[in-house]
Formats: structure tokens, sequence, C-alpha cells
């Protein structure tokens, strides 16, 4: 062909696939450091991730240690109290935040009648139950539990049962059923202030066989 041999013929020929060769070559490479990075950060962010979760785990336990001092004074009972409050969150399935907060509470309610640990207990898990059971939303039943206890630390007002009745409509419904009254007769009672913070103690202790069957 000309003044062009057959080898430089070749060598064209040859030279694009050979490019090309090297271009996958480069890519693999490419595609190889990238693959090693997006590794390296997936890593991290799941180191991250890990330890974002131990701190919230860390802060929620210093968060019930600190709600359960108010009412707990002994070390050893505040380990004996969290590890079953945590049971009670458990087999309720509430938080463990929620149960002792609201342990608490019953505690400083029912202070003036001097229940015990176990009572408190009781009735925490009872509550929680029934908050389970009941259809409202988490912020309105939360919101009727409060109003429980201030009724229950003396006595029960009007207002605080309809709040109960609308919001923990379980608890409500077991209410009727324990004191065998209807709803309006049960709020007449509260006006009248006959719904004192012994009968609710011994309400609970009745609601608790129910709520246990029905959970």
């Amino acid at each position: 062909l000309g003044g062009i041999s057959a080898k430089a013929i070749t060598d064209i020929k040859a030279k694009p696939i050979i490019d090309l060769n090297n271009q996958a070559n480069i890519s693999d490479k490419i595609f190889n450091r990238v693959a090693t990075s997006l590794k390296g950060i997936a890593t991290s962010l799941a180191v991250v991730g890990a330890l974002n979760t131990f701190k919230n785990i860390e802060d929620e336990l210093a968060g019930v240690q600190n709600k359960l001092k108010l009412v707990v004074n002994d070390a050893k009972e505040l380990v004996r109290v969290q590890r079953q409050l945590k049971t009670v969150s458990v087999e309720t399935r509430a938080s463990l935040s929620s149960t002792a907060d609201l342990y608490s509470n019953i505690t400083r309610s029912l202070e003036k009648q001097s229940i015990s640990e176990a009572k408190a207990l009781r009735i925490t898990k009872t509550i929680q139950q029934s908050a389970a059971l009941s259809s409202g939303s988490f912020e309105s039943k939360n919101a009727a539990i409060v109003q429980l206890m201030q009724g229950i630390s003396s006595t029960l007002q009007g207002q605080e049962l309809r709040s109960v009745f609308e919001q923990l409509d379980y608890l409500g419904l077991q209410m009727q059923k324990t004191f065998g009254k209807t709803a309006g007769e049960l709020i007449k009672m509260a006006e009248n202030g006959s719904l004192s913070g012994e009968k609710l103690i011994d309400m609970f202790d009745k609601i608790g066989i129910a709520s246990e069957r029905d959970f």
C-alpha cells in the first residue's frame, strides 16, 4: 500500500484495541476506588449511627434514673425498681421512659396513702395496659393520665373524669363496670367529691385483672 508497510498497518489497527483495554483498566481502578470509598463512608455512617443510638439509650437511662430518684432514695432499690419497670414497659409495649414517669407520678400522687412499691408497680402496669387498649392518640392519652394523677392524689373531679372517659375509653369503660355506674353517674359522683384516692386505688386492683386478661 504505497510506502506504508504491513507492520505499520497492523500497529494502527491494534492501537484502538490497546487504548480501549487501557481505558477499561482505568475504569476498573476508578470503580474499585469509588467502591472502597463508599464502603468507608458507609462504615463511618454506621459507626456514627451506632454511637447516636448508644447516646440516646444513655440519655434515656439517665432520664429514667433522675425521675426515679425523686421517689427512690436507696441505690439498690433504684436498680431493682428500674429493672421491674423495664419488665413492665416490655410487657405493656410502652417506653421505659414513659413507664418510669408514670410510676414516679403515681408514687408521688399516692404518697399520703403510703402504698407499697409492689402496688405502685401494679397500678403503673394497669394504666399502661389500659392506655394501650384505648383508642385515643398518644398525646391525648398522656394528657388524660396527667388528669387522672391529679385526681388520685386527693379526689377525682368531674372535669378530670371526663378527660379519662374521652381519651382513655377502655379505662373509662372498666370504671363503669367496677363501680356498677354509668358514665353520667360516675361524673356526678366525681363532681360531688365521692371518688377519693382510696377508692381509685381499690378500683385499679379490680381493673388490673380485666386489663391483664384483655391485653
